[in-house]
């Protein structure tokens, strides 16, 4: 991104302009599409396996250019010759499957590998195949907007509904101020117990929040190391559901 459309995005997000006034350059588009392809080939192999969870590439909207042809020339671009796609909401199902570039071309699957089970679908989901018996999900379309609450935090949104809410019950209370703000910390960190638990993880490609390269996919030990730092407090909630019959 130039800096012109850094300031500009920085602009819109602070609402000063309208975001429908926010444009990006083809360069940068250009940039963008490069990163991608050469992040995923820096770690995929021609035969790894490749699941993409949807929104593969921006096609053409006038009906006379061949669509397929543009799908060909991205994934002519990748080394990895295993690929399967979830369907995003901004793909053409017809399209990918006449390709013929696909391995497979699913609105979600669970996909087994090694004996584990992985729920992959393009929209993130509370309950998926399995999810009680330990399988995983991975999903994309949210941009990291879920991050927090698939990693034990409160949202933004929760952080501030909660701490309102708090601030109604104890405002009565004969404490000072001081000891108000611990208490809703205190019922804050608690309340952000309740997420973190399911074994869900946000796999887009633009998901800077874990630390990964900007591009960069991710790999399935990756993901195992991530849902293994879970593993205890996803056990504790299956006992807990357990004795309570659900």
């Amino acid at each position: 991104m130039t800096p012109e459309e850094s300031s500009l995005l920085d602009l819109a997000y602070k609402k000063i302009i309208p975001i429908k006034d926010f444009h990006i350059s083809q360069e940068s588009t250009n940039r963008m599409t490069s990163a991608i392809l050469d992040n995923t080939n820096a770690v995929v192999k021609r035969d790894d396996v490749l699941v993409i969870a949807g929104d593969f590439c921006w096609l053409p909207r006038n009906k006379n250019e061949n669509k397929i042809n543009v799908i060909k020339s991205y994934i002519n671009k990748l080394n990895c010759k295993n690929i399967f796609i979830i369907c995003g909401n901004h793909d053409d199902r017809k399209v990918l499957i006449g390709s013929g570039c696909f391995k497979g071309v699913f609105e979600q699957y669970t996909f087994n590998v090694n004996g584990q089970k992985i729920f992959i679908s393009h929209y993130p989901c509370r309950s998926w195949e399995s999810s009680f018996y330990g399988a995983w999900h991975a999903y994309g379309h949210v941009h990291n907007g879920l991050w927090k609450e698939d990693n034990g935090l409160l949202s933004t949104y929760q952080q501030i509904v909660y701490e309102e809410e708090f601030s109604k019950i104890i405002g009565n209370l004969a404490i000072s101020e001081e000891e108000k703000k611990d208490v809703i910390s205190k019922l804050l960190a608690s309340a952000a117990l309740t997420n973190g638990i399911d074994y869900s993880i946000d796999i887009g490609v633009d998901n800077v929040v874990a630390g990964k390269p900007w591009g960069t996919p991710w790999s399935f030990d990756e993901i195992k190391c991530h849902f293994v730092a879970k593993q205890q407090k996803w056990e504790e909630r299956k006992r807990v559901l357990s004795e309570i019959g659900f």
